[in-house]
C-alpha cells in the first residue's frame, strides 16, 4: 500500500497549482519542470483536490509530448491523463448529485419540509468552476417535525436507497450505486462531541436565525455569518485533523462573501466556539493561495511562525478525512472524559457496543428504552460494523501503536 505524502515542499507544490487554478491563471512551467508530479497527485488525491490542481496544470499537461518521469517511473503523459481523469469523474459526479439533489428538494417542497443544503452543494457554487470542488456526498439539514424522518426514510427507500443508519447520532445516511451518499441532517453538532459547537448550532435557535431563499417555498439558508462559522465548525470538529480543502473553502467564501460579513457577529461567534486561534490559522493558510508568484508563496510560508508551520504540517498529513490515530486519540479521551473507561479495550468495546454518554449521543431512543438495545445494537453491527470491518481492523492496529495515558487530554483540532 503507497504511504501517504507527508512532505511539506510537496504540499506548497500542491497549494502553488490551487493558486493558480482559483486564480485563473496559467502555472510557471520553469517551476513544474521541477515539481515532483506523481507525489504532487498523489497528496492531491489524498486532499481531495485533484479535479481543482488539474485547472492549474491543464495547459501545461495538454501541451506535454512525453518528458521523462519522475519519483515513480510513471510516465507523464500517462499521469496527466489519470489527473484529468480526477477531473472529470468530478464533473460527472457533480451532474449525477445535482440531478439527485433535485429530486430530494422537489420532495421536501411537496411535503413541507423546511430544509436547507449544505457545505460542497452551497461552496461549490462559489469557485471559478464548480467541478473544482469535489464532493463524496451531499448534505442536507431539515427540520424534524410532523414525522418528516419517517416520510424521508420512506422515499428514500421507495427510491432504492439503503440507510446506514436513520434515527442515529445527528444525521440519516442513505446510499445507492453508483455514486449516492446523501446525509439528511436533524442537527449539525453532537454535544458529546463538542458541547459549544452543538450549543451555537442547536437546531431550533438555527432556524429562527436562517434566512428563507425566495427561489423555494420551504428552502432556507444560514446567514453568511453562521456559513463561515459552520464551514470552519466541520473542520474543527473533525477529530483527525483537516486537511487544506478547508482552505480552499474558506478563501472561496471570503473573495464572495467577506466585505459583506458581520465581522462583530462573527467573532462573537469564534469566541462562543473556541475558534478563535483555529480561525486565525485557518486565514493565514489562505495567504498561500493570493501569493502572485510561486516564490511569493514560498516566502509567505517561510514567514510563517513555528505553531503555523505545525499547523500546515498537520494539515498536509491529515488527508480530507483527517489523521487514524490522531482520531482515535481524540476519541478515546472524549469517551473517557463520559466515563467510558480507559483502556484499549474499553474504546474497541465502546465502538462495537456503545453504552452510557456515548450510547445516548448516537442513540437517545435507545438509551432511554434499552430493551431496544440488542436489536439496535446487532443492525448497527451488521450495517455499520461488517461493511467497515476493514476500518474496525485499522483501529485496531492503529491502538497496538498508541500509548495513551488515564489523564489524556483531548487534543484541540487546532494544534
Amino acid at each position: 500500500m503507497q504511504s501517504k505524502v507527508t512532505n511539506d515542499q510537496e504540499a506548497l507544490d500542491m497549494l502553488y497549482l490551487a493558486n493558480c487554478a482559483l486564480n485563473e491563471k496559467e502555472a510557471d512551467t520553469n517551476c513544474l519542470a521541477d515539481f515532483p508530479m506523481s507525489r504532487i497527485f498523489q497528496l492531491a488525491e489524498e486532499q481531495s483536490l485533484g479535479s481543482l490542481t488539474y485547472f492549474g496544470i491543464a495547459s501545461y499537461a495538454e501541451q506535454f509530448t512525453g518528458k521523462e518521469g519522475d519519483l515513480t517511473g510513471e510516465d507523464q503523459t500517462t499521469l496527466f491523463s489519470k489527473w484529468r481523469d480526477v477531473m472529470l469523474r468530478s464533473t460527472r459526479r457533480q451532474v449525477l448529485f445535482d440531478v439527485e439533489r433535485s429530486a430530494i428538494l422537489d420532495f421536501l417542497e411537496q411535503n413541507q419540509i423546511r430544509y436547507m443544503p449544505l457545505k460542497g452543494s452551497v461552496i461549490k457554487d462559489l469557485y471559478p468552476n464548480p467541478v473544482m470542488r469535489e464532493m463524496s456526498d451531499n448534505d442536507i439539514l431539515y427540520e424534524n417535525k410532523d414525522k418528516a424522518m419517517e416520510r424521508i426514510h420512506a422515499w428514500f427507500k421507495q427510491r432504492g436507497y439503503h440507510t446506514e443508519h436513520v434515527n442515529e447520532s445527528k444525521d440519516d445516511v442513505y446510499k445507492k450505486k453508483p455514486i449516492y451518499n446523501i446525509e439528511m441532517h436533524r442537527a449539525l453538532f453532537l454535544s458529546f462531541f463538542n458541547k459549544k459547537l452543538a450549543a451555537y448550532f442547536e437546531p431550533e435557535k438555527l432556524w429562527d436565525r436562517s434566512v428563507p431563499d425566495n427561489s423555494k417555498k420551504y428552502q432556507y439558508r444560514m446567514t453568511d455569518e453562521d456559513f463561515y462559522l459552520y464551514l470552519l465548525g466541520h473542520a474543527f470538529d473533525q477529530k483527525g485533523g483537516v486537511g487544506f480543502r478547508i482552505v480552499m473553502d474558506i478563501e472561496v467564501f471570503l473573495r464572495a462573501k467577506g466585505e459583506s460579513l458581520d465581522e462583530t457577529i462573527v467573532q462573537k461567534g469564534l469566541e462562543e466556539t473556541d475558534m478563535v486561534e483555529f480561525e486565525q490559522k485557518v486565514r493565514r493558510m489562505t495567504q498561500l493561495l493570493v501569493a502572485p508568484s510561486y516564490d511569493n508563496l514560498i516566502a509567505e510560508y517561510q514567514a510563517f511562525s513555528d505553531s503555523e508551520k505545525q499547523f500546515f504540517h498537520q494539515m498536509t498529513k491529515s488527508g480530507t478525512y483527517g489523521d487514524g490515530a490522531s482520531a482515535i486519540e481524540n476519541v478515546r479521551s472524549i469517551i473517557q472524559e463520559n466515563g467510558g473507561g480507559t483502556t484499549k479495550t474499553d474504546y474497541i468495546t465502546n465502538r462495537l457496543f456503545p453504552r452510557g454518554e456515548y450510547l445516548k449521543a448516537l442513540s437517545p431512543d435507545v438509551y432511554e428504552h434499552k430493551i431496544k438495545y440488542p436489536a439496535w445494537v446487532t443492525k448497527r453491527i451488521l450495517s455499520r460494523g461488517i461493511p467497515n470491518m476493514k476500518q474496525y481492523l485499522r483501529e485496531v492496529r492503529i491502538l497496538r501503536n498508541t500509548n495513551h495515558s488515564s489523564s489524556a487530554q483531548k487534543t484541540k483540532n487546532s494544534e
